[in-house]
């Protein structure tokens, strides 16, 4: 399962559990009152930035979806930290006050949970995430591996060739809502 860092509201402190996660079921299911946003984007030259998001509830029923394309190009690690802003946007919006945050950039969940301080337009991005997070209760962030993340990943690169954004409410779009574009 991975190490989960736990960042309270109002505290400094950093501790170390799993305790939200059943781990005894191992089906990798969050204790009710939870969700799980995961987080992926794509980028490249001539087609843009994708960026995709999946939130899941404890039941791991699927409660919302966002896809979202843009022009332009940018770093990798910061387009990744744009999805993340993007789900810890539409997370409130909905409800949520305890959120597990997953992406597969490594760079920008070692920023969150480190706490660390820069000026590059990916810290002005990690800056704007944690201003929105500090109205939750409680957030974990999680490293996890591009395959864990397929779900966010397909959704960032199978994003529609038009411009624009996209949300589904309590599933994920079928195959004939989107094109693939590979990335």
């Amino acid at each position: 399962m991975g190490l989960w860092v736990m960042a309270i509201k109002g505290c400094n402190k950093k501790s170390v559990g799993g305790s939200i996660i059943r781990r005894e079921l191992g089906d990798g299911r969050l204790e009710e009152g939870w969700v799980r946003i995961m987080c992926d984007a794509g980028v490249k030259e001539g087609w843009g930035v994708g960026l995709g998001v999946v939130c899941w509830n404890h039941e791991n029923a699927v409660q919302w979806a966002v896809m979202e394309r843009r022009r332009g190009m940018a770093e990798a690690d910061e387009v990744e930290a744009e999805a993340i802003l993007e789900g810890v946007k539409e997370a409130p919006r909905r409800g949520a006050r305890r959120v597990v945050v997953e992406s597969d950039c490594k760079s920008a969940i070692d920023i969150l949970k480190d706490g660390m301080k820069g000026r590059s337009f990916l810290y002005l991005l990690i800056d704007e995430i944690r201003q929105i997070c500090g109205n939750f209760d409680f957030v974990f962030w999680r490293y996890v591996n591009r395959k864990d993340t397929r779900v966010a990943h397909d959704l960032a690169h199978f994003s529609n060739p038009v411009i624009g954004r996209k949300v589904w409410e309590g599933r994920l779009p079928c195959s004939s809502e989107f094109s693939y574009m590979q990335i």
